[in-house]
């Protein structure tokens, strides 16, 4: 029975009277994300971008057979057809592990959807990440999403045609459809904060600035004056994750069009903070 920490899994064995002890500690570099175990062997994926493979003895101690790195953080794992599957963003790699200390990747197939959390029951593969539900057929060569949907979350299961996925706070349960049809996927989410340059610049009448939201965030811009004075607050609320363009009119907060020359629009939401400089030509 294993316990999974941040950067630590305890190991608990059995007794055969039942009891439980703890009979080892393992601890890995970076906070632990998925964990997986086959027969002797436990896949760990953490938040280096990494995938260890490691060998657990009959005195359930470890040791490191390879480690894979990856351009992301693999966020789910799961065995088939004797191949390791992981999941890292919109990317399904497929590994062969039969030598587990060079493990080799089959192929990479690029997912419509981002995958926090995977499951597989017969022939369709579920998935659920930061867009919602994702389902796919596998009767082909590649997964075919056929229906897609639901409220984010990051961890699920499939009982029949019920359906059970968590955000962490909630848990959300969906009836599935036996005759789902193919569902374009959403538009994709941003992966980070972004503050564009605003455009055109320099302006006259009006400027746009793009951002990007990678969660549901409180959003402030407001556009200050070279002495650092506020002129206008362009946003001041909740938004949820996605991309936006706020707009300018070279307008104060009276409604009043404001002098020529150089200001600058500052971004705030949750942790990111970014501004940049702006020229009103008149």
């Amino acid at each position: 029975m294993l316990a999974v920490g941040e950067t630590i899994i305890r190991a608990f064995a059995v007794t055969d009277s039942s009891g439980i002890y703890l009979a080892d500690t393992w601890k890995f570099v970076g906070r632990i994300s998925s964990v997986l175990v086959q027969d002797t062997l436990l896949f760990v994926s953490t938040e280096k971008d990494q995938l260890w493979i490691c060998l657990i003895s009959d005195s359930l101690d470890i040791s490191l057979l390879s480690i894979i790195d990856f351009a992301s953080r693999p966020q789910a794992m799961m065995i088939v057809d004797g191949r390791l599957v992981a999941f890292a963003r919109n990317d399904m790699f497929v590994f062969d592990y039969s030598d587990p200390e060079s493990p080799i990747r089959d192929t990479v197939i690029t997912l419509p959807v981002p995958v926090l959390g995977a499951i597989r029951r017969d022939n369709k593969l579920y998935t659920v990440g930061p867009l919602g539900v994702g389902i796919y057929d596998l009767d082909g060569v590649i997964p075919e999403l056929v229906e897609c949907g639901g409220r984010p979350g990051s961890i699920l299961d499939v009982e029949g045609n019920v359906l059970a996925t968590t955000n962490g706070g909630a848990i959300h349960i969906y009836r599935l459809s036996e005759d789902a049809q193919p569902t374009p996927p959403p538009e994709p989410l941003p992966y980070s904060f972004v503050l564009s340059q605003n455009y055109p610049n320099p302006f006259n009448s009006g400027t746009s600035i793009d951002y990007s939201l990678p969660t549901p965030s409180r959003v402030s811009i407001v556009v200050y004056n070279i002495l650092g004075q506020r002129v206008i607050t362009l946003v001041d609320e909740e938004k949820p994750a996605g991309d936006y363009t706020a707009h300018w009119d070279g307008s104060n907060r009276s409604g009043d069009h404001v002098a020529s020359g150089v200001y600058f629009y500052r971004l705030e939401a949750a942790d990111f903070i970014n501004s940049k400089k702006m020229i009103l030509l008149k």
